[in-house]
């Protein structure tokens, strides 16, 4: 027998973090860490690059929203400026209509993955 939360846990997919990531940058920015790595890495696997070879999402941050739904724009988009400055991710705006941007994770510089420990 199921129980009530047995329904609602499989409702939606899982999101995940790394806690090492969370310790050292905030959980809200550890979640998003996570998310640049599922696309990047999707995207990486089909052979989507972006400038210089290195692979980036192109995303607005609305669409950032929608698959994190339990942050706001605002969260969002200060979560993100927290990343940039902090050397974690880069972002380039797209060119054109829309406010689209191009976003590269700098692996190198995340704590347990080459960067400061």
């Amino acid at each position: 027998m199921s129980s009530p939360i047995d329904s609602l846990t499989y409702q939606a997919p899982a999101h995940a973090f790394n806690p090492l990531y969370a310790t050292a940058y905030g959980i809200e920015e550890a979640i998003l860490i996570a998310h640049f790595h599922h696309w990047l890495n999707n995207h990486k696997s089909f052979g989507c690059n972006g400038n210089g070879g290195s692979t980036s999402k192109y995303m607005t941050i609305k669409e950032m929203t929608a698959q994190v739904p339990y942050m706001t724009e605002t969260q969002v988009r200060r979560f993100i400026y927290s990343l940039k400055s902090q050397g974690i991710v880069s972002k380039c705006p797209i060119p054109g209509p829309g406010a689209t941007h191009r976003y590269t994770l700098n692996e190198s510089s995340i704590v347990g993955k080459g960067g400061v420990s």
